[in-house]
């Protein structure tokens, strides 16, 4: 009994703390330009180029 208790807490506290991390990178996301650090027009990376 103690090892079913013990796994569905186990099982609770991971998925809060999984949905958490999603939550926020999708909020952090999907903020307005000016709060995200993404830009779709000056790109930090171009995937495909070598120097």
């Amino acid at each position: 009994m103690q090892t079913i208790l013990i796994g569905g807490i186990s099982l609770l506290v991971g998925g809060g703390m999984a949905g958490a991390a999603i939550f926020g990178v999708v909020d952090s996301q999907t903020q307005a330009p000016s709060k995200s650090p993404a830009s779709v027009t000056n790109p930090v990376l171009n995937y495909g180029e070598t120097q």
